[in-house]
């Protein structure tokens, strides 16, 4: 039943996916989509791919209210499988039917709030990130790489490393 309702889920996330999508903007024969929709169908010409992904983009918002409740039902049923499957491993008994939706829309809503708090930290690391690399690069003698003049020198990438260590040399062994 896990396994069911996990890939259930892929048909309401695909219609939400097709409803940003058809909000987002309007295709036309140079859009990406487009082509690629072209080389995935072949033998369809390409006015009839721009006739269907304009139906698609018309109907976003039945597309997207039909996959979200469907989304909705899926992802509770999910969790209650889930739910049912640790109880039967662990023998304990099944909550009231009440009980087990209301668990499993907490753990839903948990999971989406999680994803969403994940992705917004992982954008602003690599936001910071990228701001301040070119300070770090500049700052930093190891990220500078060695001098160019070690090579002739004979120095190994550890003698480097070392030389630019604050606290001087260390033994790599």
């Amino acid at each position: 039943m896990v396994a069911y309702f996990a890939l259930l889920s892929f048909v309401p996330l695909t219609f939400l996916a097709l409803a940003l999508l058809g909000l987002a903007h309007r295709a036309d024969a140079s859009d990406f989509l487009v082509k690629e929709l072209s080389h995935a169908f072949p033998g369809t010409s390409l006015g009839s791919i721009l006739k269907l992904v304009h139906e698609v983009q018309d109907n976003a918002a039945t597309l997207g209210i039909i996959g979200g409740v469907a989304l909705l039902w899926s992802s509770l049923s999910l969790f209650s499988a889930l739910e049912s499957a640790f109880n039967i491993v662990y023998g304990l008994p099944n909550r009231s039917f009440l009980r087990g939706k209301a668990l499993a829309a907490t753990l839903m809503i948990a999971t989406i709030t999680l994803l969403f708090v994940s992705l917004l930290a992982g954008s602003l690391a690599g936001a910071a990130s990228t701001v301040t690399s070119g300070r770090l690069r500049r700052d930093n003698p190891v990220s500078r790489g060695p001098d160019p003049g070690t090579a002739a020198r004979g120095w190994r990438r550890a003698d480097c490393a070392a030389a630019a260590s604050p606290r001087g040399r260390h033994d790599w062994r």
